[in-house]
């Protein structure tokens, strides 16, 4: 932060000798305050995500590391059962999926 604020003060007091315009020192001025409020702002993200997932994290019955399953899992290990998709009177007829 303090790097940036020194960029603009840079820009303000024409360190360089590059800047004629107000219109120029105004546009690098702008810019250092976009890019230090764009920091902020990611820094301010990751503290976030970083508190929810450990709010997450500290539930217990969380498992967030393990996949679920895929349903054609099932049907790919019992073939001959279709693994339960349709209930024992929907084999007799009635055709509704659970």
């Amino acid at each position: 932060m303090r790097a940036r604020f020194e960029g603009m003060l840079d820009v303000i007091e024409n360190a360089a000798g590059d800047v004629e315009k107000a219109a120029e020192a105004e546009r690098r001025v702008i810019e250092e305050l976009r890019q230090m409020g764009h920091e902020a702002l990611h820094g301010w993200a990751r503290r976030q995500q970083q508190k929810k997932e450990e709010q997450f994290n500290s539930k217990s019955g969380v498992n967030r590391k393990e996949k679920k399953p895929l349903l054609a899992h099932a049907v790919w290990e019992n073939p001959g059962r279709g693994a339960d998709l349709y209930s024992r009177t929907s084999r007799t007829g009635n055709s509704a999926v659970f």
